[in-house]
């Protein structure tokens, strides 16, 4: 595969509204989705390395033990 035909399609659809639907494309990317009452509430970006630190609030510990 070469480096110009990569790349991840990336579909979001509303629950209780499946005509509200997203789609982007990614290429050495990456893609965060948050829902309900979670929400980026900072991030962090060290270019040197390419490390990003994301701070998500509000997750629910469902399943957690």
């Amino acid at each position: 595969m070469d480096s110009d035909s990569r790349g991840t399609r990336v579909t979001a659809t509303e629950v209780d509204h499946p005509e509200i639907t997203g789609s982007h494309v990614i290429k050495d990317d990456y893609c965060l989705t948050a829902d309900g009452e979670c929400y980026v509430n900072g991030i962090q970006v060290y270019p040197a390395t390419g490390t990003h630190i994301i701070t998500i609030r509000n997750v629910a510990r469902k399943g957690e033990v």
